[in-house]
């Protein structure tokens, strides 16, 4: 089963961030630590905005 529609909403909320201060500068693992997520997460979600921007 996958995601309500207000989880995905919530999850498209925390990439928004992550997206906003990767753009700060801040740390892939400060990032996770600030949103309680994994670095691995915000690292799949930097490679991803890299490649297509935030739309990705």
């Amino acid at each position: 089963m996958g995601l309500t529609c207000e989880g995905r909403l919530q999850r498209e909320k925390l990439r928004l961030q992550a997206a906003e201060w990767s753009e700060e500068g801040i740390a892939q693992a400060e990032i996770a630590r600030r949103l309680g997520t994994s670095r691995q997460a915000v690292h799949a979600w930097q490679t991803k905005w890299k490649n297509g921007g935030t739309q990705a």
